[in-house]
């Protein structure tokens, strides 16, 4: 199979929905397809939608632009001034891809123009907080991609349920994995060495990290002396107490070792599409306090796996957070049910649910 992954941008330290998809891309490549990532030299943005971020520095080359990315040969990445132009040097009415994938629902407008003879369009869409957000652009530009016709696949339950509202179609699932290979218990859950206490430090609006600083600040006043916090993301470092140590793009072995020394990991969100730091914190053995935010509910079960707060509520996350922390009984048990459970879906069992779809709606096109 022959798939063309259209990317929004380049980025040379990405996370979650956007290294998901290429880590899809990769094990795609490793099982035999030959995959195409095209990114543009400068963040697509739709006409109707918030500016697409390019997070981190865009690498000049236009071969393989991330040098983080490892992939076999039949996984190729480049960087482009006109994706159109480049796919036409590469296919034609003859040699089409078999899909051409639009990977986000910024790119929809570029890859809806492209001609029909190049592939198959279709939709993989993760970003759940946009469709939410307050000013409403991005969620009429959102039902315009969803009004395509094409084929769409979602990367979680609750967005699901919203696409088939909006396009009056069935909608694949590809529930997201954390990958157990990179994200995994090193350090003993009882371990004196877990002594921090972590949070993800985005700048997106339905993340509130506002709200992890101050929940924190009234954990640290509360016991005094124990909270231990750090924080990683593209967040203001200016905008961070003094006391929090700031990780702006850790590697995934640091990040790792960060999750591993952390008795508690704190989400804040509103919104979440799947929750990627959550999952991954719990694989790495440290014990979950997030806010109810839809999209972590799927593997965060309240009192079980983790404990559940409302959004919006500084105060009840701190309560959270200083309860697993003076209870060492209930924070083992928590963080070793979860440490179970959340890596029974594994990567490659997403790898190939997302494999079947791409399978199955090539099958289906009358092309």
């Amino acid at each position: 199979m022959r798939v063309a992954f259209i990317m929004a941008r380049a980025s040379s330290a990405p996370i979650g929905a956007l290294k998901t998809v290429y880590s899809y891309a990769s094990r795609l490549g490793e099982r035999g397809h030959d995959i195409l990532l095209v990114h543009p030299r400068r963040p697509v943005r739709h006409p109707l939608g918030p500016p697409t971020r390019a997070a981190a520095p865009i690498m000049p080359a236009d071969a393989h632009p991330h040098p983080w990315f490892s992939a076999g040969p039949r996984t190729r990445s480049v960087l482009v001034s006109d994706p159109a132009d480049f796919l036409h040097t590469l296919s034609g009415p003859h040699d089409p891809f078999d899909v051409v994938l639009a990977t986000t629902w910024q790119v929809v407008p570029l890859v809806a123009a492209l001609p029909a003879y190049l592939g198959l369009k279709a939709l993989f869409l993760q970003d759940y907080e946009s469709y939410l957000r307050p000013d409403g652009a991005a969620r009429e530009a959102m039902e315009a991609a969803m009004r395509t016709g094409w084929p769409i696949a979602v990367g979680a339950r609750r967005l699901r349920s919203i696409v088939e509202n909006v396009s009056g179609a069935p909608c694949a699932l590809v529930e997201c994995a954390v990958d157990s290979s990179t994200f995994f218990l090193r350090t003993p859950i009882d371990s004196a060495e877990r002594v921090l206490v972590g949070f993800p430090a985005r700048r997106e609006w339905s993340k509130r990290t506002g709200d992890a600083i101050t929940a924190l600040e009234l954990a640290r006043e509360a016991r005094p002396g124990v909270v231990r916090a750090w924080c990683f993301g593209a967040y203001d470092a200016d905008r961070l107490p003094f006391w929090i140590e700031h990780h702006p793009g850790p590697s995934d072995a640091r990040l790792r070792g960060l999750y591993n020394r952390s008795a508690v990991f704190a989400v804040p969100s509103e919104y979440e599409g799947f929750g990627f730091p959550g999952a991954e914190a719990m694989a790495c053995g440290a014990a979950l306090v997030t806010t109810r935010n839809h999209g972590m509910e799927s593997y965060a079960e309240h009192d079980r796996t983790a404990l559940l707060c409302p959004p919006r509520d500084p105060e009840a996350l701190a309560e959270g957070v200083v309860r697993l922390l003076d209870d060492a009984a209930l924070r083992h048990r928590l963080a070793r049910t979860a440490v179970k459970e959340v890596v029974q879906r594994t990567m490659d069992d997403a790898v190939s649910d997302f494999e079947t779809w791409l399978l199955t709606i090539r099958e289906a096109s009358p092309r």
